[in-house]
């Protein structure tokens, strides 16, 4: 437990008033920034038929990525499924999905970079 805690920079101590006084084990971790993401649009949500409903998935995690399409595909949804930033830009592009589910932690560029480039092409 403690070489976890040192490799993400954080410290762990243990104290103690003797036998039988119970023990106090402290986790210190460094804090994170998060990067702010706005969720700011002018238009009010669309309402998509289900059959109509093109779903874009982009998961580095093939298995994880082609199960949620196929349960997608059984419910009535139109599904691609890809598993890099890349990829979902050229899939997008093509697809025109309606929704794009994103996992955040991809390879090349990260879910969040994905998300501003799927909403304000270059």
């Amino acid at each position: 437990m403690a070489n976890l805690v040192k490799l993400h920079g954080g410290t762990v101590t243990a104290n103690s008033e003797g036998r039988g006084r119970g023990s106090e084990f402290i986790l210190c971790l460094p804090a994170i920034e998060m990067p702010e993401v706005a969720l700011v649009t002018s238009q009010a949500p669309q309402v998509v038929p289900r059959g109509d409903a093109r779903v874009l998935i982009v998961d580095d995690n093939v298995d994880a990525a082609e199960l949620l399409a196929d349960v997608l595909q059984a419910g009535g949804y139109q599904t691609r499924a890809v598993h890099d930033g890349p990829s979902a830009l050229k899939a997008a592009d093509e697809f025109q999905p309606q929704i794009a589910l994103l996992d955040l932690g991809l390879p090349v560029m990260d879910g969040f970079e994905l998300a501003q480039l799927l909403r304000h092409p270059p």
